[in-house]
């Protein structure tokens, strides 16, 4: 450090030289034909070469050496963005945990209080407002984003995930349980859709789709790692009370807030962010309703297409509250069976996930997007027709089908890249889109599931549209990715 100081104070000295010998040189007329000897006067040779031996080992740091300080900068710089993916994945998995050991507590609680078609209906209300939310703040949420960077927001949203769990712990009335659904629905959509996407997409910028797809496969088999875990906590949690469950909650949060807010590094850096204005934010809060079009309008064919084909794959995810009550109705299923159902999803969800990390790259995406397209069909099929045993069977021989959307979602961030768009700008606008499906996702089901017994008595009925999803996706694949 000492020569480095040295060093600098070194070229400093000889770059104000540089500087003031040229106004020194007008007046000095006699010698101006001969400045050698002009410089010989005002600094003796035997002087220069005594301090240029002094100074080599000095002057060698600034300049032999110039080529390994600009290496090791870029290596600190990539230990940066891999420390940042770390803490990010990590962050996530314990979010993921938190969010599903509170998620299968309300639908018993709420329908010991006040029955079952009122908290079915509430349930899809809640999740649906959510959505609502997403939509009218995403956009915004996007240009936040890009103004003060992904650390401080992500920090944001975890904390209030961690203060509306709090409130449950000591009031288990429905007004405290419904506040913590919507909060943990919100919040978790940002994490997931927006801010910890565009984190990977800051580390993987510039790359190829199949790059970005690895990453995002990556995040995804962690996402389902914290499903699995998750869901095998909230079994085994499901007879300890509210209070245990949301307190556990609570914990797992704040102890994410502060592993953030000490070892997660800002992966936006200060050269590309933009100005914070709020009255472009306010604009795109009222232009909400509008916005979360933008995606299908103004950014040409290539990602208009891409954000349908998203659309068509993510549609299923939104099932919301609908198959639980399916199943414990349908077929008996109760939570902790039901619980041992979604930790094999999220085991299959991370087996999909880091197989498509691996088959990506050799197949490319689009051969990928279709095979997992087909197996989509494979799970509403065996629901359709074959009962639990058939769902399940239907979701292992379909695993891939987990994994769908990955290639697409790489897809959209390299030709969000290659056309100039901001990353946050263009995930805002992404999961506005998205939220749009899941505000309509759960009335839709449950008003299928409902209708559909009513009137032709076909309780598969959301099954069945599944199946017409996972074949128009399959279609558009083939032409448009």
């Amino acid at each position: 450090m000492k020569d480095r100081t040295l060093a600098r104070c070194a070229s400093l000295c000889l770059l104000l030289m540089a500087l003031l010998l040229p106004h020194k040189l007008p007046t000095c007329k006699a010698n101006l034909s001969h400045p050698r000897r002009l410089v010989e006067s005002k600094f003796p040779m035997s002087s220069l070469k005594k301090k240029s031996q002094r100074l080599g080992p000095l002057l060698s740091i600034r300049g032999g050496e110039k080529g390994t300080t600009d290496q090791n900068a870029v290596e600190q710089v990539k230990t940066s963005l891999d420390q940042s993916l770390t803490v990010v994945q990590l962050s996530s998995f314990l979010v993921v945990v938190s969010f599903i050991i509170t998620t299968f507590s309300p639908a018993p609680a709420l329908i010991d209080m006040i029955g079952t078609t009122r908290a079915t209906s509430l349930l899809s209300a809640l999740v649906s407002s959510a959505a609502v939310c997403e939509i009218l703040f995403s956009p915004a949420i996007g240009r936040i984003l890009d103004s003060t960077g992904r650390k401080i927001p992500f920090l944001l949203t975890v904390l209030a995930m961690a203060l509306t769990s709090g409130v449950v712990v000591f009031n288990h009335s429905v007004l405290a349980i419904c506040a913590a659904k919507f909060t943990g629905h919100f919040c978790l959509g940002l994490i997931y859709q927006t801010i910890t996407q565009v984190m990977i997409c800051d580390v993987a910028a510039s790359s190829t789709p199949e790059r970005m797809g690895s990453e995002l496969a990556l995040q995804g088999a962690i996402i389902g790692g914290g499903f699995i875990f998750g869901a095998i906590a909230a079994g085994q949690l499901s007879n300890s009370g509210l209070s245990v469950i949301y307190g556990l909650s609570s914990i797992l949060l704040l102890f994410t807030v502060v592993l953030t807010v000490l070892c997660m590094p800002e992966t936006l850096s200060p050269s590309k962010r933009v100005p914070f204005e709020a009255h472009i934010i306010r604009k795109q809060i009222i232009q909400a309703p509008i916005s979360c079009m933008s995606i299908l309008i103004h950014r040409g064919m290539k990602l208009r297409m891409l954000a349908v084909l998203l659309m068509l794959q993510l549609f299923p995810s939104f099932i919301g509250d609908f198959f639980q009550i399916f199943s414990q109705s349908e077929w008996n299923i109760g939570t902790r069976e039901f619980s041992t159902y979604v930790a094999i999803g999220g085991m299959l969800g991370i087996i999909g996930n880091i197989s498509s990390g691996a088959i990506i790259p050799i197949i490319g995406t689009r051969r990928f997007t279709s095979i997992a397209a087909l197996s989509a069909i494979c799970q509403p099929i065996g629901a359709s027709f074959f009962s639990y045993p058939g769902a399940l069977v239907g979701m292992i021989i379909g695993f891939l089908a987990t994994a769908q959307y990955i290639g697409v979602l790489a897809a959209i961030a390299t030709e969000g890249e290659k056309r100039g768009v901001l990353q946050g700008e263009l995930a805002g606008e992404r999961a506005s889109l998205t939220a749009l499906l899941k505000a309509v996702g759960p009335i839709m089901y449950s008003t299928m599931y409902i209708k559909g017994k009513q009137l032709v008595g076909l309780g598969n009925l959301p099954f069945l549209f599944n199946i017409c999803l996972a074949i128009a996706a399959f279609v558009l694949t083939q032409i448009h990715l």
